[in-house]
């Protein structure tokens, strides 16, 4: 079960292997190619299908001796697979010869067919695209000359309209003109007309009131009807009098009590138009009270833009007492130090109430004018909404007790909304309070300033909240923790076996959890430590990662303090170590002071006052020499005598010249690889890499830089440093080294890239020609490029098998004529890989 690479195995002669065996054999093991089965009695014909249907790759199968298997069940197997014939000198099948070269001619025509199924596709896929596209431009240009026909037919439609108007103008004008005329004749007919009705009404007016009498005299003397009836008339006429006062009468009457409904109805016009007018005056009344609460906003707004300029000011003419009086303290140790302290704590608690009384003062200051104003807006806004509120004395009454049941109602509504909203806030609350809504702990503030301290060569943080001084870079605490928050996550529910998505949006620092705000609305307090296993954190490209996998840049910047914490307390334990590594002895000769080292057995001499320095600890952890005679503390050892021997200058000098002759040589090669890759030529390019792998300057630059590296290298971290000069050429050299590095790696690669195509090219028209390469010491199968056969490992010597069929011809007395292809050599093998002849020697 374990060994799914076995590629071949004999079992033969175990008779206590059965079918089952066999097909479990089969299950576990399908890259079996060998399978030697002779001897086992229990097996039948299913064994051998089931070898030969689970491992597809089978080429050699014996059955010898195994009663239950028949030749047809062989016969039939082997006429089923591919690659393989019936065994001659034993019950089984082998591989046919050749069977590789068939192989690879398969897979090559499959590929071939596959190659062409694609090419075919492709093609009909760029015709599918291509009728798409012609179907779109066509569409696009009936849609364009759709819009033409449009344009043009709105066109000819407004100039048949334009005709249309510019015809009915004219036909208008005449019809004005002819109107105006005939008018003009129809007044002229009409004054002549009553000028000549004026002059006979002036010539003759009395003698139609003449005969108007005579002829009413003569009517009522010759006809007695006329006389009845003009009485009749009169009675007629007085009796249309009284109906006529009387209708006057009822119209007075009318009159006087639709002017009384009117009046009524005035009133209530006059009381809609004052509640009207009132409420204008309120809505006046809230829009002034808006305008106010922006113009205190605004006054706020620059109050606190005012107040933060200046805590800003405040901050830099902190900052610059504070970098001030570090660069004086800076030049204190020990008790002065602390004296220094003192003092200015005690000043700054002074400096600091000063400054606190003095904004205090013009923060109440300003407070009092502002609610001055405040109060005289309010007091104009409320007069004149009294003076609005003034009603009339007639509907005093009536309008107090209506304002009272209003004032009421107002009142009882206002309680019941701001109840409902207590309940609803209240509702909101309880529903969201969990295990983690206590309240959390205050998070004090801690802000450290950097600054470094001259006289121990270092940098050390202060905060001026607790007054600590430290001087290893303080670590944030919870960092992580508050990083995650506004991070976007997924935490799998097992139940609902699903991701669901959310968003942390606070941490609760006494219990230790992060609120995570679901995307459907819920949320949940979980601890990120304990379920790390299902919570999956977003980084800042979009990729998800495992919270265990998850690393934020407080993370990082937390682990990058502790390392560097860590390195320098090892640090200062080698320095220590270095420093006290030195016992004094006197020498008998010369009876000078020397100094051996406990570790590495090093003899150094000492100057005359080298006793007279002690190490101690500088109060920060780093080793000083302090002299008890004159009080001087320095940093580095000054009871040795640093001084060369000639040999040690000698070989110094050396390699800093074979050095430096090395960086002149590679750097001129660099410039030039630089300006070709500038240029962008891909033969230049390819020219300058190959100038930079084959140039034995390279590997002298490696080798002298090794060597200057051990030369130049400080035995105890508190000795005299070297010289700046030299360690920039040294950082320089190995920069260089770097690069000419990487670009050797770059040409490899290449190299080895056309050396795979080439090989690739070789294989496949050795397998085209059908010419088979066989090694002459395990005489198996093996490939015509290769310097050692891969079965066995010896050196080759290459003999394919058209040389073995001419052996065997040559034998035979009866042996057919060579054929063309047998007069050729077999090709020669190639040249064994190694360095070439430019390639120089260290």
């Amino acid at each position: 079960r374990n060994c799914h690479d076995l590629t071949s195995i004999n079992i033969a002669r175990c008779l206590l292997v059965t079918d089952k065996g066999i097909k479990t054999l089969a299950m576990g093991c399908k890259n079996l190619q060998a399978v030697n089965l002779a001897g086992l009695k229990k097996i039948s014909e299913e064994s051998m299908f089931a070898l030969a249907d689970q491992c597809k790759g089978l080429l050699t199968l014996n059955l010898t001796g195994c009663e239950r298997v028949t030749i047809n069940g062989l016969d039939a197997l082997v006429s089923g697979m591919d690659y393989v014939e019936k065994g001659v000198s034993f019950m089984g099948f082998r591989p046919v010869d050749q069977h590789v070269e068939k192989k690879l001619a398969d897979h090559l025509d499959m590929v071939q067919n596959a190659a062409g199924k694609l090419q075919r596709e492709q093609k009909a896929l760029q015709e599918r695209i291509n009728r798409e596209q012609e179907a779109i431009r066509f569409k696009v240009i009936n849609k364009a000359a759709g819009v033409i026909t449009n344009y043009m037919y709105r066109y000819k439609l407004r100039m048949h309209y334009y005709r249309l108007w510019r015809l009915r103008v004219k036909t208008n004008a005449s019809g004005m003109i002819q109107r105006l005329f005939r008018g003009y004749r129809g007044r002229l007919r009409a004054i002549a007309k009553f000028l000549e009705r004026a002059a006979f009404r002036a010539c003759s007016p009395f003698a139609v009131m003449i005969q108007r009498n005579v002829r009413a005299y003569l009517s009522r003397l010759h006809t007695p009807q006329v006389s009845k009836a003009i009485r009749e008339m009169y009675v007629i006429r007085r009796l249309e009098a009284l109906n006529a006062v009387a209708v006057v009468l009822q119209a007075q009457m009318r009159r006087h009590l639709a002017s009384h409904l009117v009046s009524s109805w005035t009133e209530l016009c006059h009381r809609r138009d004052r509640n009207v007018h009132d409420a204008i005056l309120v809505m006046q009344q809230l829009a002034r009270r808006f305008v106010s609460t922006l113009r205190m906003d605004k006054l706020r707004l620059q109050r606190d833009n005012f107040n933060a300029a200046r805590r800003t000011a405040a901050k830099k003419i902190k900052t610059f007492c504070v970098e001030g009086m570090a660069r004086y303290k800076a030049r204190l140790t020990g008790d002065a130090l602390k004296k220094f302290f003192r003092e200015k704590w005690t000043m700054a608690i002074v400096i600091q109430k000063m400054f606190r009384g003095f904004c205090a003062r013009e923060r109440v200051r300003k407070i009092k004018i502002q609610l001055a104003l405040f109060n005289y807006a309010a007091r104009d806004i409320q007069r004149i909404y009294r003076g609005t509120r003034v009603l009339h004395w007639r509907d005093m009454r009536l309008n107090v007790i209506a304002a009272f049941v209003l004032d009421r109602h107002y009142v009882e509504r206002k309680s019941s909304i701001a109840a409902t909203r207590l309940r609803y806030k209240q509702f909101i609350l309880d529903n969201q309070r969990d295990s983690a809504s206590e309240p959390d702990d205050e998070e004090i503030a801690e802000e450290w300033l950097k600054t470094y301290d001259s006289a121990r060569r270092c940098y050390y943080w202060q905060n001026f909240a607790t007054n600590v001084i430290t001087y290893d870079e303080p670590e944030e605490e919870l960092a992580h923790e508050k990083n995650l928050v506004n991070t976007r996550i997924k935490v799998y529910w097992v139940v609902q076996d699903c991701w669901y998505g959310g968003i942390i949006t606070k941490y609760h620092r006494r219990k230790r959890r992060h609120r995570v705000e679901y995307d459907d609305g819920d949320h949940e307090w979980i601890n990120l430590q304990d379920e790390c296993d299902r919570v999956q954190v977003q980084h800042e490209d979009g990729l998800w990662s495992m919270y265990t996998m998850y690393q934020s840049e407080a993370m990082q910047n937390e682990h990058r303090k502790r390392d560097a914490k860590r390195d320098k307390e090892n640090y200062q334990q080698q320095a220590f170590r270095d420093a006290n590594q030195w016992r004094s002895f006197l020498d008998d000769i010369s009876h000078e002071v020397m100094f051996l080292s406990q570790i590495t057995g090093e003899i150094r001499a000492g100057l005359p006052d080298a006793l007279s320095w002690v190490v101690q600890d500088d109060g920060i952890g780093f080793p000083c020499f302090y002299n008890m005679e004159t009080g001087a503390i320095v940093y580095e050892d000054p009871r040795f005598i640093y001084e060369v021997d000639d040999d040690l200058a000698a070989q110094r000098r050396y390699v800093m010249q074979e050095l430096r002759i090395a960086v002149y040589f590679c750097q001129d090669l660099w410039e030039k690889y630089t300006q070709a890759v500038a240029l962008g030529d891909k033969r230049t390019i390819a020219t300058a890499e190959l100038n930079i792998r084959n140039s034995p300057k390279t590997t002298h630059l490696s080798s002298f830089l090794i060597r200057a590296r051990v030369l130049y290298k400080q035995t105890s971290v508190v000795d005299k440093p070297v010289d700046k000069v030299v360690l920039e050429e040294l950082d320089y050299a190995h920069w260089l080294v770097e690069q000419m590095a990487s670009v050797k790696d770059v040409v490899e690669q290449k190299l080895v890239v056309r050396r795979d195509h080439k090989r690739e090219v070789v294989d496949a028209l050795t397998v085209q020609s059908g010419m088979q390469v066989w090694c002459p010491h395990c005489k198996r199968e093996t490939k015509r490029h290769l310097e050692f056969c891969p079965t066995c490992g010896k050196p080759q010597v290459l003999f394919d098998t058209l040389s073995m069929i001419e052996e065997r011809s040559a034998r035979s007395p009866k042996s057919p004529p060579r054929s063309p292809m047998s007069q050729k050599s077999p090709p020669k093998s190639p040249p064994k890989s190694g360095r070439s002849g430019k390639s120089g020697k260290l």
